[in-house]
C-alpha cells in the first residue's frame, strides 16, 4: 500500500490474512489434537444457534451505532475528520479489547459462581483502571502523535477526551450485560436495553442535525450518552433483580 488508490488493498489483505490463520488453526485442530469434523444437519445447526439469535441482535445494534458515526463525519464533515474520528476509534477499540478480554476470562467463573462480592470487587478495580489508563493515554497522545504523524493529527487530541471514556462505558455495560445479566438468565433485557440505547443514540444524532451542531466532537460525545444509557439502564436491572 504506496499511494491512495492502493486503498482496496487493505481490507484485501486483512482477508487474505483471516483465511490464512484459519486455515493453520484448523490443521492444528485436525493433526495436533486429533478432532475430527463432520456435517450436521441443518435441524442441528438451528436447534445450537436459535439462543444466540438474540445476541447476535444486541451486537448488530452495537455495531450500527459504531459505523453510523464513521458515516455521518464522512458524508457531512469530510473525510479529514474521519481521518481524525478513525484514529480515536481505534485506540479506543484497543482499549476496550483488554476489558472485554477480562469480562470473557471471568465468564464462566462468574456464571458457575454468580459471586457478587467477586463481581463488585472486579468492576471497582477495572473501572479505577480504566480511568488511570484513560487520562495516561490522554496526557500521552501529543507525543505519540508528534512522533509518529504531522500535526494535523493534533486536532484528533479532543476527540480522544469525549470519546476515551466510552471504553470504560463499554466494559461496565459489557460486564453488566454479558457476565451478569446473561449468566442470571436475563437475556430479554440485554436485548430490550440494546435497542433502547440505540434509539437514545438516533434520536441524539437527528437532533444535532435539526439544530445543525453536527461535528466530530458531538457525534463523539452521542455515541458516549448512548453507551453510558446503557450502563445505566443494565445496572437498574442488575440492582431490580439483586445480582449485584
Amino acid at each position: 500500500v504506496t499511494t491512495p488508490q492502493d486503498y482496496l488493498l487493505v481490507p484485501l489483505i486483512n482477508g487474505i490474512g483471516a483465511i490464512i490463520t484459519s486455515l493453520i488453526a484448523i490443521y492444528i485442530l485436525i493433526y495436533k489434537f486429533k478432532i475430527k469434523f463432520r456435517w450436521q444437519s441443518l435441524a442441528t445447526i438451528f436447534y445450537h444457534t436459535k439462543d444466540s439469535t438474540k445476541l447476535l441482535l444486541t451486537s448488530i445494534t452495537g455495531i450500527v451505532k459504531d459505523r453510523t458515526n464513521t458515516i455521518v463525519i464522512g458524508s457531512v464533515l469530510g473525510m479529514g475528520e474521519v481521518a481524525y474520528y478513525d484514529f480515536v476509534e481505534k485506540i479506543v477499540n484497543v482499549l476496550s479489547t483488554i476489558f472485554y478480554t477480562i469480562s470473557n476470562v471471568v465468564f464462566p467463573y462468574y456464571n458457575k459462581n454468580a459471586n457478587k462480592i467477586f463481581a463488585r470487587k472486579l468492576l471497582i478495580y477495572t473501572t479505577v483502571i480504566g480511568v488511570l489508563l484513560y487520562f495516561i493515554v490522554g496526557c500521552s497522545l501529543k507525543s505519540f502523535i508528534l512522533l509518529f504523524f504531522n500535526n494535523d493529527m493534533l486536532m484528533a487530541i479532543p476527540a480522544y477526551w469525549m470519546l476515551g471514556t466510552l471504553f470504560i462505558y463499554r466494559h461496565l455495560s459489557y460486564f453488566l450485560g454479558t457476565v451478569i445479566l446473561i449468566s442470571h438468565n436475563h437475556v430479554k433485557d440485554v436485548i430490550v436495553n440494546m435497542f433502547y440505547s440505540m434509539f437514545v443514540y438516533l434520536f441524539v444524532i437527528m437532533f444535532l442535525g435539526i439544530i445543525d451542531c453536527l461535528n466530530i466532537y458531538t457525534l463523539s460525545i452521542s455515541l458516549v450518552i448512548s453507551v453510558f444509557f446503557e450502563t445505566l439502564q443494565r445496572w437498574y436491572y442488575c440492582k431490580k433483580y439483586g445480582i449485584i
